[in-house]
């Protein structure tokens, strides 16, 4: 595995597509009682083991190079503003965790070649059906996967979410507002 230093090493930073914010923060994520099964399964892969690289959404510490998409104020991470391509060389990392990202992307197949391309072993976690409130999240998700499982080391089938009364899904609008 390789190291936070070796991994900023591998980062291309070109302006406008990378902030540098900081390695890690030294705790770990909140659990509230809203999707309390939800988050006890992705801990329980996210501590399988040390990841190199680890591109989620949220405040979740996977070891190695943490990051996101959005920049948290109370987080330091690595935000990648634009994911294609990814800023880092190829097979860069042995092990990449994508969690909770794919819903948030605007085209899921070119992210997910992206991640191909800069990990040996890619491993994905998407909001499986079964978590309602999660999966059919129409204020921020772009799209739906059509799964029952949390984990998967190929891009699970992903559809648009559904459209609200004849229109586009919700989050386009909430995007405009904000």
């Amino acid at each position: 595995m390789r190291s936070a230093r070796a991994w900023y090493s591998s980062v291309d930073v070109v302006e406008g597509r990378i902030v540098v914010l900081g390695s890690r923060p030294g705790g770990g994520p909140g659990v509230g009682p809203k999707h309390l099964s939800y988050r006890i399964l992705k801990m329980r892969i996210v501590r399988r083991r040390r990841w190199d690289l680890n591109i989620r959404c949220g405040r979740t510490d996977a070891g190695g190079v943490n990051a996101d998409t959005v920049r948290h104020a109370d987080m330091p991470w690595l935000v990648i503003v634009d994911v294609y391509p990814l800023p880092f060389r190829d097979g860069a990392s042995d092990s990449v965790l994508c969690s909770h990202t794919l819903e948030h992307v605007d085209d899921p197949d070119a992210f997910y070649r992206e991640l191909g391309r800069v990990g040996r072993s890619v491993t994905v976690m998407v909001p499986p059906l079964w978590d309602v409130s999660a999966a059919l999240n129409l204020l921020e998700h772009r799209w739906l996967f059509v799964t029952l499982r949390k984990e998967h080391h190929a891009l699970p089938r992903h559809v648009p979410p559904p459209r609200t009364h004849g229109r586009a899904p919700l989050w386009p609008a909430v995007a405009r507002l904000a």
